[in-house]
């Protein structure tokens, strides 16, 4: 389970809007980090529902044969508990008024985790039925 990119990416993202758009991320507008929270909730609600579509997925088959074997459930598992994590804590850091960009990057972390469970719950779905 590579967590580079979930580090360095969001780091990342926050520097190219910094130079690009010549503003910082603490001059983000209460309304704006309103709806960021917004979409981190949202993404809790999802992160959830893809770990019970997951768990409901027949486990007999040989596509969850070949993911148990490989252990991809455990990197699945571990996607959709990070991203909860990362997305609670970018909820706890706005509502507690931590720097503007430490709730940035703590989102786009559990979007990022979000996204490859997106992947993972998409192919499972496919190559299953």
């Amino acid at each position: 389970y590579a967590t580079m990119p979930i580090i360095v990416l969001p780091i990342l993202v926050c520097i190219i809007y910094m130079f690009k758009y010549n503003k910082t991320i603490d001059n983000m507008t209460p309304e704006s980090l309103g709806t960021v929270i917004g979409m981190a909730g949202t993404l809790i609600g999802f992160l959830f529902t893809a770990m019970t579509v997951f768990l409901s997925l027949p486990k007999e088959s040989e596509v969850m044969k070949r993911v148990k074997i490989s252990r991809h459930h455990i990197i699945f598992g571990n996607c959709v508990i990070c991203g909860v994590i990362f997305l609670t804590l970018c909820i706890l850091s706005w509502l507690f008024n931590m720097l503007s960009i430490m709730t940035v990057i703590f989102f786009l972390a559990g979007m990022i985790e979000t996204l490859i469970c997106v992947h993972y719950i998409y192919t499972l779905c496919v190559y299953n039925f």
